[in-house]
Parts: C-alpha cells; structure tokens; sequence
C-alpha cells in the first residue's frame, strides 16, 4: 500500500515538475557586448558565419531555403541529444545589426523569438524576447539557464576571450 502511495506521490510530481502544460511562456534577456553591432549580429545568427558559439552545440551544416522571407534549415548536433536535429527558422523580419524577428521549431516546439542590437557607448546592447510552450515547471527555469549560460559565450566570442 506504502509503495503504491509513493509512486502515485512520485508520478504526480514528475507530472507537475516536467509533463503539464502551462500555455505559452516569454522570457526576455538583455546583454552588453563590447563589441560592434556588426560582429554581434554574425557569431549571434549562426547561418552568417556558419558556426555556433554555443558551448555543446555544433552547427553540422545549413541551407538557405528562402530569401524573402528569409528561411534557413539547420542540422544541430548537441550535448544533449543522440542524433542531431533540423531545424527549420522563418525570419519575418530581419534588418541586419539592428532587428530581427523569427519563428522556429522542430515539428510540435514552435518557438518566436524578436530581438534588437542597440550600438551604445561601450558595445552592443542585444536584448530579445523568447516565447515557446511551457511544459511543466522546471523545463522553463532549465531552458532560461542554458539561454543565459549561452549568452556569456556569446558574450566571450565576440569579445575574444575564451568559452
């Protein structure tokens, strides 16, 4: 009887931790780069230079499929998953160094992301905006650490220090 109670107990929290749809989810992040908006803008969309500053991520190879809108297909490869994915991003706008808006995902994970490079003294500010599903509670804060975590390596490329 206990071991049933526990693993109800158990499947009810994995259920609450990771499985039950929230809705949709925005998070918003802003950094300063000390650099121009130019460099920021070609390491930050990897199909520019054809390479991924993500630590754990490798960019196997893109396409350009579109020019107006702008559509890019991407094989990535990461620490996280055993085969690499596609993955298909639609930029609605994009106004190079200054502002872009996208639309991206992997069959049911549609993604929009807007961001902006503001030139400041000191650098580029990149702030943008993600909003995708919200599966359970911790997805969401593991998906906003990984973000941050990749923008300090944004932040060392392109200002030339180590990942």
């Amino acid at each position: 009887m206990m071991t049933a109670i526990s693993l109800l107990a158990t499947s009810l929290l994995l259920y609450f931790l990771i499985i039950i749809p929230l809705g949709r989810l925005t998070h918003t992040y802003e950094v300063l780069i000390a650099t121009d908006p130019k460099t920021v803008w070609d390491t930050f969309l990897k199909h520019v230079r054809g390479s991924d500053y993500r630590p754990r991520t490798r960019l196997l190879g893109f396409a350009v499929l579109s020019d107006n809108p702008l559509t890019v297909r991407s094989t990535l490869k990461t620490g996280f998953r055993p085969m690499p994915v596609n993955v298909v991003s639609t930029y609605e706008l994009c106004e190079p160094y200054t502002h872009y808006k996208l639309h991206s995902g992997t069959g049911s994970v549609e993604v929009a992301e807007e961001g902006e490079f503001v030139s400041e003294f000191g650098g580029t500010r990149l702030r943008f905006a993600i909003t995708a599903p919200r599966r359970g509670l911790l997805l969401p804060w593991l998906a906003r650490r990984r973000v941050e975590r990749n923008l300090r390596a944004l932040q060392h490329v392109c200002e030339g220090r180590q990942t």
